[in-house]
């Protein structure tokens, strides 16, 4: 009989982390399971991507109203499909149902899907999300830093311009007042 070597490496099978396989990253689907970091970098890309498509869509506004509206309209509507579809698979992560992704129609309501932790290991709506990449917890942290700054250029850029307009819009109604008087 042979005595077992007690510096062996195991021959059961070992999973570190208890949870055993992943679900896929879905972007565009309602099934599968988000994790809260994920979540904010999407729901992040998602506005800005969407902001930048408006501004672009001003340019054709600016040329046809009526097909600047309907862009306008091809785009809000994505945006809010897609934020839809990120958030029902957040909910499911916290194994609640799709449905309470209707909290986003509620001013302040959907700062909740932020704080709530996912569920340990495989829940009702499948195995749990893969962990975040490097690159999505760069992109988290990145983010938000962008729409700050970016914010802080279009403030700077804007509020000047409309105090100009405003200037003139006084004046010219100063005239107008003028005119109308000394007839």
């Amino acid at each position: 009989m042979q005595n077992a070597n007690p510096y062996a490496t195991p021959n059961a099978p070992v999973n570190d982390m208890g949870m055993g396989e992943f679900g896929n990253v879905k972007i565009l689907s309602a099934n599968g399971r988000m994790g809260r970091v994920r979540y904010f970098f999407y729901s992040m890309l998602v506005g800005i991507i969407g902001l930048i498509l408006l501004g672009l869509s001003s340019i054709l506004f600016s040329v046809s109203p009526l097909l600047g509206a309907i862009l306008v309209f091809i785009i809000y509507a994505g945006m809010i499909v897609i934020s839809f579809l990120l958030t029902i698979q957040r909910c499911h992560d916290f194994n609640m149902t799709g449905w309470l992704s209707l909290l986003l129609l509620v001013p302040l309501a959907p700062l909740v899907f932020y704080f709530i932790p996912g569920t340990k290991g495989p829940n009702q709506f499948g195995p749990p999300p893969p962990p975040n990449s490097k690159g999505v917890i760069a992109g988290a942290i990145i983010l938000p830093i962008i729409m700050v700054v970016l914010t802080g250029i279009l403030a700077s850029i804007s509020l000047p311009a409309y105090q100009k307009y405003l200037e003139r819009a006084q004046a010219a109604n100063g005239v107008n007042i003028q005119q109308n008087s000394n007839q």
